[in-house]
């Protein structure tokens, strides 16, 4: 593979563990600061949507509810972007929209939050750090090659110089 399309390569796997290192980084942040102050409250299903993709069927809710004078509704990538839940199949035709959810949030930023009993709520954690060190490893040794052909080829041509004026 020539140099520049390998550097290419290097760099969209290191962006891809960034970005895998970033949505770890939030998982474990939501839970956390959840976990430092939580309270519960009642929240009211205002949406519902259904996916298919090639690995199957995934059903997702949206809620939302009320503390003190302000509403919130589940966000990632630490409060930024607002996000479906994803539910299992009996809890999605169980649960109409403009019903009610029992849901765990931070004292401290109610931004973040969960359904109490969040099936998916370690999802995918363990590939998503897996990725991350994968990746991370794969760029790093990418990185390290290219800079090893460039200093023997600049050996090389030093070699070269010195031979032509001998």
């Amino acid at each position: 593979m020539p140099p520049g399309m390998r550097q290419a390569f290097a760099y969209i796997l290191l962006i891809a563990s960034l970005c895998l290192a970033l949505l770890a980084a939030d998982k474990i942040f939501t839970q956390a600061i959840i976990a430092s102050g939580k309270a519960e409250a009642t929240a009211k299903i205002t949406a519902k949507e259904a996916t298919t993709s090639r690995t199957g069927r995934a059903y997702y809710i949206a809620y939302e509810f009320q503390v003190g004078d302000q509403r919130y509704q589940r966000k990632v990538l630490f409060g930024l972007v607002p996000k479906m839940t994803q539910v299992r199949l009996p809890d999605y035709e169980a649960l109409p929209e403009g019903s009610d959810i029992n849901i765990v949030y931070s004292k401290v930023n109610p931004s973040y939050n969960l359904p109490v009993n969040d099936p998916y709520k370690n999802d995918k954690l363990l590939f998503i750090i897996l990725g991350v060190l994968v990746f991370g490893i794969i760029s790093v040794n990418e990185f390290r090659s290219l800079r090893k052909a460039k200093e023997r080829s600049q050996t090389v041509t030093k070699g070269n110089r010195l031979k032509m004026h001998i």
